[in-house]
């Protein structure tokens, strides 16, 4: 897809990090209406068909080129809406989840857990200290969560939604 087309004008705004954050505004100026999770789209005429892209992928793609094949983009100013390139990077899913702000655990909490596991606590009692319930940390300790792997979770959404576009 040619990605030259996706237009996304943008206003400089002060954020969490040494380059400002960029919001799309709409060619009137005004900022752009955002999806109910925070992203704001854009949409292009492409060989006669009207498609949209949200305006972070679209400048992710202007500048780097297509995002690699298993990972998406994080927003490291931890703003859904900004869409300066600079602010993201293509990570694995699960590297998304763990780096996003509704993450319980840390790596380095990760590595407790399985150090006290490992030493004879208890899942449950563990699993108290940390705010999370014992069959988290079983999945920690399994190596199915936090394992420096594929997210399995997402795995699964990628198939389900691949099986959904074939039967369409």
């Amino acid at each position: 897809m040619d990605y030259s087309k996706f237009n996304v004008r943008f206003i400089p705004e002060a954020g969490p990090m040494a380059t400002p954050c960029h919001r799309r505004v709409t060619p009137s100026g005004k900022p752009s209406v955002l999806d109910r999770d925070g992203y704001s789209h854009v949409l292009a005429r492409v060989n006669g068909r009207q498609t949209g892209r949200t305006a972070h992928g679209a400048r992710y793609v202007q500048k780097y080129g297509p995002v690699p094949d298993g990972l998406v983009l994080d927003h490291l100013c931890k703003n859904r809406w900004c869409c300066n390139p600079e602010h993201l990077e293509a990570v694995r899913q699960a590297d998304n989840v763990r780096r996003s702000r509704s993450a319980k655990l840390t790596a380095d909490q990760v590595a407790d857990i399985r150090l006290l596991v490992a030493s004879g606590e208890r899942q449950h009692s563990v699993a108290k200290k940390f705010g999370v319930h014992q069959s988290h940390v079983n999945r920690i300790v399994r190596g199915e969560f936090w394992n420096n792997g594929p997210c399995p979770a997402w795995e699964n959404v990628k198939s389900r939604r691949a099986a959904a576009r074939a039967v369409r």
